[in-house]
């Protein structure tokens, strides 16, 4: 029979600590500063032209996603899919063929881009004179 002494070169495993599979969700930080959620809807575009309404016209490529203004930010999809129908549903020939997608803004990015002046100066090499 063999029994196992434990020692200090035996190593152990770490234990798992209950915190760290808990869900954070009174933690929730929102990316976007309007007090809605980060889930908002947007229309794809089949492409073609768009008429925003003020009297112009612009060509937009397939696929483009046009911000909706009449609907709000969300902070689940399930809310904003289940605000989706009941505007369907109210105003069905407003949205009928309509293509939507619900996007979350996961970060939001500024480029800072920053170039130094670099000269350099090139000098031209001499050559042999020739004689007269």
């Amino acid at each position: 029979m063999t029994t196992e002494i434990p020692t200090s070169n035996t190593p152990s495993l770490p234990e798992e600590s209950q915190s760290e599979h808990q869900p954070r969700r009174s933690q929730r930080k929102l990316l976007l500063d309007d007090g809605e959620g980060d889930y908002r809807v947007f229309k794809v575009h089949p492409g073609g032209v768009y008429s925003p309404g003020n009297g112009t016209s612009i060509e937009l490529p397939k696929g483009t996603l046009i911000p909706m203004m009449n609907i709000p930010g969300f902070f689940t999809t399930e809310k904003a899919l289940k605000h989706i129908k009941n505007q369907a549903s109210q105003h069905n020939s407003l949205m009928s063929g309509l293509i939507l997608a619900v996007i979350r803004f996961c970060s939001i990015v500024r480029l800072e881009v920053s170039s130094a002046v670099r000269v350099d100066v090139a000098k031209k090499p001499k050559r042999e004179a020739s004689a007269p």
